[in-house]
Order: C-alpha cells, then sequence, then structure tokens
C-alpha cells in the first residue's frame, strides 16, 4: 500500500486467489454482456452501449483482441467440465474446442472464423 502512494497510484489489497485479479475483476462483466446477447442484443450493441459509458472498450471487442481461447484454456486448467461451463461461454467454448479461430492482428477485429459452413460474424464496428 506504501509502494501506491509513493508511486502516486491507488493501490489495492486483494486476497491470494487464482487468476489476475484484472480478469476476476472481468468476469462478471463479460458474463453479463453475454447474458444480454442471449436476450438478443448484438455484440455491436453492446458494445457501443460500453462506449457510451466512457469505457475505452467493449467486452465483445476485447475479448476479439485477446481471444476466446484465455477462458476456454482457464476452465479446462480449472477443470471445470462442459455441462458445468456458464451458458454465455459455451459457444466460444465450443469453437476452441473446434480449433477454428486463428490468430488476430490488431486491425483484424470483427472479422468471420468459419470451419466446414459454421460461421460466426461480429456485425459492425464499434464507434470510437
Amino acid at each position: 500500500m506504501k509502494l501506491g502512494r509513493t508511486l502516486n497510484k491507488i493501490a489495492v489489497l486483494s486476497g491470494n486467489a487464482p487468476g489476475f485479479i484484472g480478469n476476476r475483476m472481468l468476469a462478471g462483466y463479460t458474463r453479463q454482456a453475454g447474458e444480454i446477447i442471449l436476450q438478443g442484443a448484438t455484440p455491436y450493441q453492446v458494445d457501443n452501449a460500453i462506449l457510451g459509458f466512457g469505457m475505452p472498450m467493449g467486452p465483445f471487442q476485447m475479448n476479439d483482441l485477446v481471444g476466446l481461447d484465455l477462458g476456454w484454456r482457464a476452465r479446462k486448467l480449472n477443470g471445470i467440465k462442459p455441462e458445468d461451463v456458464p451458458i454465455t461461454a459455451r459457444v466460444a467454448d465450443k469453437l476452441c474446442e473446434m480449433d477454428v479461430l486463428k490468430p488476430r492482428e490488431p486491425n483484424e477485429l470483427r472479422k468471420p472464423v468459419s470451419c466446414d459452413g459454421l460461421r460466426i460474424l461480429w456485425v459492425g464496428k464499434p464507434k470510437k
């Protein structure tokens, strides 16, 4: 805490738990975004709403950038069974298991991913 004050930063005390604190903080945020999608919103709409609140990036744009495999690998390492995966992560996990995801470049956000007729395409791009 003292180091944070010395660096003129806000320090946060965190308990010892699996995963980076930032990822744990984002878990609820991205889970809720996934639930909104299940109710009929598009990733584009969710990302734009988040940008409207002043966030630099929406949750789906962030997932496009970091890769859907990040959460999938974490769930696999933690031994979470497929039937226990949250409903909001099941499509992403299935895509990872099908190995249809390819590395992205920063300017290739929201490009289609396809494999044997399966096509996922986030339509539109969030406004800046």
